[in-house]
Order: C-alpha cells, then structure tokens, then sequence
C-alpha cells in the first residue's frame, strides 16, 4: 500500500500518509474542518 487515509468525523479530520524513499509513511496531508485533500497515488483525484 503506497498510501492511506484516516478519517476522523469527531474532530472533522482527515490526514494522508504516504510511503516515503526509505519504506515509512510520513503525513502527506491534513485537513480540518473544510478543504480538498488530493490523492498523492492518484494525480487528480481530490
């Protein structure tokens, strides 16, 4: 898996990790409240 997504409706949060050089995921991503999260597998996606 290349990345993954959590959600979170009780703090309105959603983070995106993505793998990085080395094999570990590192935060590619957040948003709180409102906002576009784009996909970091998908060019395109958000």
């Amino acid at each position: 898996m290349k990345a993954y997504w959590t959600v979170n409706p009780m703090k309105d949060v959603i983070t995106v990790y993505a793998l990085n050089e080395e094999g570990l995921y590192e935060q590619a991503d957040i948003k709180a409240g409102t906002g576009v999260v784009q996909s970091v597998c998908f060019p395109g996606l958000d």
